[in-house]
Parts: structure tokens; C-alpha cells; sequence
């Protein structure tokens, strides 16, 4: 049997395989937290939360991703989209009447701080060396991937003195899409919040 016959089913079985392994794979976001470690209050809720990104699409994704998410565990929350206009900059007192108006105890505010782009060069590399080392080929010399790491800052306010009381940052790489980013982030947000016991958990 000819090293082609032998290569090409091994070839077509891996690639089915690390295909499936990537589209499997959600995309990862890593989460640094803070907590005020003075903070008693308790679970929060009836939430405000507002992205600050100039892009509207990306606000949005961002906005409805951690509301629809809050509202599984039965946490009340809006976006500030709903509430607010993108345009309009809003005093102190302002905010306050909003609030109240709003019946809105606690704010979840999300900034975005920039794009990191990573190249990395795989010139020289091989099939097989490239294949026993990440499981993944590109066949050709002189390739180049390209990571995107977004950054975004997230902090919990409370409403009624202002105060935050728990801040992080977060960083997704190689998001697909808009929503893919949103999901992503969203995850991890409501993660850190449950096990820093500032939201309920979710009911099974």
C-alpha cells in the first residue's frame, strides 16, 4: 500500500476530528476580580446594566447577553438602552431620578478598554511536528495566525451610595462574532458574580 493511500483517510479522520474540537470549543474569556471585602448587603438585584462602547451593535450584544442571563436566575435587570439614550450625557442627579424611577438598586457597568492583536509566525513549521505538538496543521510554510484578544473592564455599583463594591477585568480572545464576544463575556461576569456570592445562584 502506497504512503498516499496510507495518509490521506489519516488526514481526512484528523481533520474531522479537530474540527470538530474547535467548533465544540467555546470561545474563552478570562476573568481578574475584586471585591470590597467590607460589603454586606447581601444579593443584589434589580440591576442597571450599560455597556460604554461607541460601536451601538457591540453595547447591545453586550447589555442583552448579561440581562438575558441574570433573568435565568430570576434577577432583575434592564438595559440601559431601554432606559437611557445613546446620545444624551446624563448629570449626577440625572442618574438618580433614573434610578429611583426605575426602582434600580445596583449598576453593572461595562467598559470597553481596547483590541490586543497577536501575530504569531509558523513559518518553517511541518505537518507532523506541528500535528504532535498542537493538533492542528496548516500545511505551508510561512503562516500566519492571528489572535484578537478584546478587553473590557466590568465593576458593580451600588445605587444607592454610589460605591463599588466589585470590579474585574476580562479579556476573550478569537471570538467568532459580536454575539459569540457577548456570550462569552456574559458567562464569565455572571460566573465570578455567583461565587463571589453578589447574585443568587442559578436554580437547577
Amino acid at each position: 500500500m502506497s504512503f498516499n493511500k496510507l495518509i490521506i483517510p489519516f488526514l481526512l479522520i484528523s481533520t474531522f476530528f479537530i474540527s470538530m474540537f474547535i467548533f465544540s470549543c467555546e470561545t474563552p474569556t478570562k476573568l481578574h476580580s475584586w471585591i470590597d471585602s467590607t460589603y454586606n448587603g447581601g444579593y443584589i438585584n434589580n440591576i442597571l446594566v450599560m455597556a460604554i462602547v461607541k460601536d451601538l451593535e457591540y453595547r447591545t450584544a453586550y447589555e442583552n447577553e448579561v440581562v438575558n442571563q441574570l433573568s435565568e436566575r430570576d434577577i432583575h435587570s434592564v438595559q440601559s438602552l431601554k432606559i437611557l439614550s445613546p446620545t444624551k450625557t446624563y448629570s449626577e442627579e440625572d442618574f438618580d431620578t433614573i434610578l429611583t424611577q426605575n426602582k434600580l438598586e445596583s449598576i453593572i457597568f461595562i467598559k470597553y478598554l481596547g483590541t490586543e492583536v497577536e501575530k504569531v509566525d509558523n513559518k518553517g513549521k511541518t505537518f507532523y511536528k506541528y500535528y504532535k505538538k498542537t493538533l492542528k496543521s496548516t500545511f505551508r510554510s510561512g503562516y500566519y495566525e492571528i489572535h484578537r484578544t478584546v478587553i473590557v473592564e466590568i465593576s458593580l455599583f451600588t445605587a444607592n451610595n454610589g460605591k463599588i463594591i466589585w470590579s474585574a477585568t476580562a479579556k476573550t480572545t478569537n471570538a467568532i462574532d459580536v454575539n459569540d464576544l457577548a456570550n462569552s463575556l456574559a458567562k464569565e461576569i455572571i460566573k465570578n458574580l455567583e461565587e463571589k456570592k453578589l447574585i443568587k445562584p442559578k436554580i437547577k
